[in-house]
């Protein structure tokens, strides 16, 4: 989905039952794909933020972070 206000931002949602469910998904093969190829189509930082149950965590990195967890 693309920003109302600025059509170059994209937003990627995704929901899990668990932690447990996340941690398993970026562990499989089609996720470390994603995570190779996402620098050929970002061009600036990435803000993540994650609900979870109780309370929101926002974790925001550049692509040379992201390269480097890999």
């Amino acid at each position: 989905m693309t920003d109302v206000e600025n059509p170059n931002v994209l937003r990627f949602f995704e929901q899990y039952e668990a932690v447990a469910a996340l941690e398993a998904h970026v562990e499989t093969d089609h996720y470390r794909v994603f995570n190779d190829d996402l620098p050929n189509f970002v061009d600036g930082r990435i803000e993540t933020i994650r609900f979870l149950a109780d309370d929101s965590e926002t974790v925001d990195f550049d692509i040379d972070e992201l390269r480097t967890e890999s």
